[in-house]
């Protein structure tokens, strides 16, 4: 538990200096890839950037609860103690978090019909 704290607070500082975070490595999207077609692929590309684009447009906190709790798979009481905040406020990012996410989804759907 005190891993993911020092972790996190590294994690913080880094953003801070560098203005710029990376949400995943490429190697960790690859690994979701199975034997698909090439225009699969290409989709599945796509769609894995504009996540990543809409996930940066979160506020830090929102986008760290979301990291932590979807991405890392942490419980709420875990993502709590690294985040230094209480469980409901964790619960409260993460909804304001994904329902951002979902906004953007539809949005990008409207857009394409």
């Amino acid at each position: 538990m005190w891993l993911f704290r020092v972790a996190y607070h590294a994690f913080i500082d880094h953003k801070r200096k560098q203005k710029r975070s990376v949400i995943k490595d490429n190697d960790f999207f690859a690994q979701l890839k199975e034997e698909q077609s090439t225009e699969a692929q290409a989709v599945l590309n796509d769609q894995i950037r504009e996540l990543k684009v809409w996930i940066d447009k979160l506020p830090e906190k929102q986008k760290n609860a979301v990291l932590l709790v979807d991405f890392h798979d942490l419980s709420y009481s875990d993502a709590s103690a690294i985040m230094e905040v209480s469980v409901a406020h964790v619960k409260i990012l993460l909804f304001r978090g994904r329902q951002f996410l979902r906004q953007q989804k539809v949005e990008r759907v409207e857009s394409d019909e």
